[in-house]
């Protein structure tokens, strides 16, 4: 195990070429992705234009579980542990990029120094690599189907661990089981449209579950637009 001033130097020789190649990196190699992470995109099945087209058939899959993302502490999503991941968490943490759920390489909610040590003690042996994951990270967002407009108050329930969603329709469900785990959506005065699953996969460390729409109770959905 590193000492207190192994690791304090370890910081030191990071921050040095932190702060050395920080000068050009509006572009190049350290560009993310829409999830901080290149390549990861949250998968929706609904068109952002749902609006204007009315529902498209398919939206009555209305959640589809997304590929799994990279290793914890993997982010440039090679699958091997690097200064360069390192470098790339110290980046976040003084606000050259922004957060990535795969940033928090010891799970405590937050992303720090202590993540970008966790990463170089992989590099060098002293942990085991892949880190760990404690369970699934699952997210996603609920939508009133009629408008489009986020859903705040809606219930989402994944492997009997639930979240409510924020004004943006938002949920983030942390500590979850990976595999097959039940999935349930409960609004008062709104029932899920579609073909809602009873079940989804969860894979670590980070599970999108795309949108989910809601109908108000009683409600009519549009019509499905005409063929194109």
């Amino acid at each position: 195990m590193l000492s207190p001033r192994c690791e304090t130097a370890l910081f030191a020789i990071l921050v040095v070429i932190l702060v050395a190649g920080s000068g050009g990196s509006g572009g190049g190699g350290n560009d993310v992705g829409a999830n901080g992470v290149g390549g990861n995109d949250v998968i929706s099945v609904v068109p952002s234009d749902a609006v204007s087209k009315a529902p498209v058939a398919s939206a009555a899959l209305s959640v589809i579980t997304s590929e799994a993302g990279p290793l914890l502490g993997d982010m440039d999503g090679d699958g091997q542990p690097s200064v360069g991941d390192a470098i790339r968490i110290l980046r976040i943490v003084v606000g050259l990029e922004g957060d990535s759920p795969y940033a928090d390489a010891n799970q405590n909610g937050s992303t720090d120094v202590a993540d970008a040590i966790m990463v170089l003690r992989c590099v060098v042996g002293l942990d085991d690599w892949p880190i760990p994951s404690q369970g699934a990270r699952v997210t996603g967002t609920v939508r009133n189907l009629l408008d489009d407009a986020p859903l705040e108050g809606a219930v989402v329930t994944v492997g009997g661990i639930s979240d409510t969603t924020d004004a943006n329709g938002q949920f983030a469900i942390t500590g979850v089981p990976t595999g097959e785990q039940p999935l349930s959506v409960t609004r008062t005065n709104y029932t899920a449209y579609g073909s809602l699953p009873d079940t989804v996969t969860v894979s670590a460390p980070v599970t999108s579950l795309g949108t989910i729409y809601m109908l108000p109770s009683g409600s009519v959905p549009p019509p499905p637009p005409p063929p194109w």
